[in-house]
């Protein structure tokens, strides 16, 4: 019994390195020198690509080139001092969040996943997220 695990043993480590070889191209040598062909291919030169230069930024009324306003990638409770990142969606978002969105009077209610299915309600949600990463009220500072 022993003797067959040890033969399915070499059998795996040497399908390993079968695979191993074929995927690089190369063949392992173990200390064993490479033998050439009369063949052989001329190594070709990869050209760099080119940096892209950076956009200059646009001057605003006070001259600095900084934006205007940048949205907000976190942002904080007010009441318990609780911090939450930027929620892309409105599953995702935390729920004081969600609270914070009715009590703004942004949406009506608080909605369930299953509802957020129907168009209507899915772009409602959209715009109030939009309305509430507007507000400075909310913002980590």
């Amino acid at each position: 019994m022993s003797t067959v695990l040890i033969v399915l043993i070499a059998i795996l480590i040497a399908y390993i390195i079968y695979m191993l070889a074929n995927s690089s191209g190369d063949i392992p040598s173990f200390g064993a020198p490479k033998t050439e062909t009369g063949t052989s291919k001329k190594p070709t030169k990869v050209q760099p690509k080119p940096k892209a230069t950076p956009k200059p930024k646009p001057v605003t009324a006070s001259g600095s080139a900084e934006e205007t306003k940048v949205a907000a990638s976190v942002y904080k409770n007010p009441e318990t001092g609780e911090t939450a990142s930027n929620p892309t969606n409105y599953r995702f978002a935390k729920r004081w969040i969600k609270d914070a969105l009715v009590s703004e009077g942004l949406l009506d209610r608080r909605y369930s996943n299953n509802e957020l299915n129907k168009p209507e309600v899915s772009k409602r949600v959209k715009k109030a997220l939009d309305q509430f990463r507007e507000m400075d009220k909310y913002q980590d500072a």
